[in-house]
C-alpha cells in the first residue's frame, strides 16, 4: 500500500521561546495539510443539520420514515453538491458533467443509506432519530472518498 509522504515547513517565531508555541505550530500545520478533508467534515456537517432536521420534522408531521429521509437527502444534497463544489474541491470542470456524476453517486447513496435506516428501525427496532445518526455515520467515509475519487477528481 503506497501512502502520500506530505512535507511540512515549520515557521518559527522568536525561536520557539513561547512554551506552547510547538504545539500550536503542530496543529496548524496538521490542519493545513489536510485542509480539503476538514472543508469536506465542516460541509458534510452543515449539509447533515438541514438533513437531521428536515428529516425530524417529516418523521414528526408524516410519520414515513422512507419519504422523510428521501425529501431530506434531496435537500440537503443540494446543498452538499454547491458548496463542495465550490469550497472544497474547487471544481473547475463543466457543472452539468459534476452535477450528473455527484447526483448519480447521491441517488446510490441515498438508496443504500434508506436501506440501511429501514434496516435498523424496522428490523432492529431502533429508534428512528437515533438511527439516522448511525446511517448517516456509516456513510459518511463512502462518501467522502466516492465524491473524491469519481465526482471532484
Amino acid at each position: 500500500m503506497m501512502e502520500d509522504i506530505i512535507y511540512i515547513n515549520n515557521s518559527y517565531i522568536n525561536s520557539n521561546s513561547a512554551p506552547w508555541g510547538n504545539a500550536i505550530r503542530g496543529i496548524w500545520n496538521f490542519v493545513q495539510s489536510k485542509k480539503d478533508f476538514v472543508k469536506f467534515v465542516s460541509s458534510s456537517f452543515s449539509s447533515y443539520l438541514v438533513d437531521y432536521a428536515l428529516y425530524s420534522l417529516l418523521v414528526i408531521v408524516t410519520g414515513g420514515l422512507v419519504s422523510s429521509n428521501v425529501i431530506a437527502r434531496i435537500f440537503s444534497s443540494a446543498m452538499n453538491y454547491w458548496v463542495n463544489r465550490k469550497f472544497v474541491f474547487h471544481e473547475n470542470e463543466n457543472m452539468l458533467k459534476s452535477a450528473v456524476k455527484y447526483f448519480a453517486l447521491a441517488l446510490i447513496i441515498m438508496c443504500g443509506n434508506t436501506m440501511v435506516l429501514n434496516l435498523l428501525v424496522s428490523g432492529f427496532g431502533i429508534n428512528r432519530m437515533i438511527a439516522k445518526i448511525i446511517t448517516d455515520l456509516c456513510f459518511f467515509i463512502v462518501n467522502w472518498t466516492a465524491q473524491r475519487i469519481m465526482v471532484f477528481e
